[in-house]
């Protein structure tokens, strides 16, 4: 570990201890710490975790001509930034292949793809909208009230909500960002893959995670893992180097997912569904269309459940956090300003008297 990297995380500490309010600030603060950690990465070649991980050697690019270690210095920072950020591994050799939905054929010119990337836009922003206003106006849903007490139907129903939040929002976030890199002539659209994956394919506690959820933090979780790519095949790998690797990852897929009761919960819902898969096998049993609806079953049941205890979790402490007599800023939806003007309905009193009745 060396200076570099130490400067780049006592920058970090130093830049959230201060709480900066300035976004433009927060931008500089982060380029710094990201400067850093490439400039690291480069004058090592270790990485920046001091792993033995050489990014220069171990990974390429399809539009690579020569080894990244050959280019000058200034073309290897750049080729590292882009590297750093590109958490799927889009046109690079760690992409994660089972994961990631080619651009449809249809969308692969750049009309028909910020056309459909504008659609994709527009609906989940308005997906966003109506989790929002359901969110808002549940008492199920503010801080100190519990997600299981309107019975398991609404259960599923604020599980849902929560879940399209994070869904909706880093949606839209990526259909923006593919508009305008395609549309100024950045990148190709096949760059710009569909976030998450189909839904059709979360009938098992595995896929659900691993396949139709989206995957940025895969490179970072498998980097130091069991599994991460050896610099030659024939490199052994020491019982300690694997032992430190599986603790890394461990505590890092923790902290990522603030140790909560859905982190703990998820390999044993693997372990359960890969047990019973494998008793459905030895006693016959195909997979068919009855088998993936039982599928589709549990992993609403498993979720709803597992979810619902992490979610009681924050509300307890967005309860005890909350200074009194502090308020909560309420921001108009989109699809409330429509109802109001094109209806003269007053969507968030209608829904929080429907709620007062359950």
């Amino acid at each position: 570990m060396n200076a570099l990297f130490l400067a780049a995380r006592a920058l970090f500490l130093v830049f959230a201890t201060i709480n900066i309010k300035s976004m433009s600030w927060r931008l500089i603060g982060c380029s710094i710490v990201v400067a850093l950690l490439a400039a690291d990465m480069m004058v090592t070649c270790t990485g920046s975790r001091g792993i033995d991980l050489r990014p220069l050697e171990e990974y390429r690019h399809e539009s690579d001509k020569v080894p990244a270690y050959q280019l000058p210095f200034i073309q290897r920072f750049f080729w590292l930034l882009k590297m750093i950020h590109s958490p799927r591994g889009i046109g690079w050799s760690f992409k994660a292949e089972n994961s990631v939905i080619p651009v449809d054929p249809r969308h692969r010119t750049r009309a028909s793809f910020i056309a459909s990337r504008l659609r994709w836009l527009l609906s989940h922003y308005l997906l966003l909208d109506v989790a929002t206003l359901y969110m808002r106006c549940n008492p199920a849903l503010v801080p100190g009230a519990s997600v299981t007490s309107q019975g398991y139907i609404l259960q599923c129903l604020n599980v849902a909500a929560v879940f399209c939040q994070p869904y909706a929002t880093l949606t839209c976030i990526h259909c923006a960002s593919a508009v305008l890199a395609v549309g100024a002539n950045l990148d190709e659209p096949q760059a710009w893959p569909q976030l998450f994956g189909h839904r059709k394919d979360a009938y098992t506690i595995r896929k659900f995670w691993g396949k139709m959820w989206h995957q940025i933090l895969r490179h970072d979780l498998t980097l130091f893992g069991p599994h991460r790519p050896k610099r030659n095949s024939w490199d052994p790998v020491s019982a300690e180097h694997s032992s430190a690797s599986n603790l890394y990852v461990v505590l890092q897929f923790g902290i990522w997912n603030d140790l909560s009761s859905i982190s703990a919960s998820k390999p044993v819902g693997v372990l359960v569904e890969d047990a019973v898969m494998e008793v459905g096998k030895r006693t016959g049993l195909k997979e068919g269309t009855w088998a993936r609806m039982a599928g589709y079953a549990w992993v609403v049941g498993f979720t709803s459940f597992s979810l619902a205890f992490s979610l009681d979790g924050l509300s307890n402490a967005f309860r005890v956090a909350r200074r009194p007599g502090e308020v909560v800023a309420v921001h108009t939806t989109l699809i409330e300003v429509m109802a109001d003007r094109v209806f003269g309905v007053q969507l968030a009193p209608l829904i929080s008297w429907w709620f007062a009745g359950v």
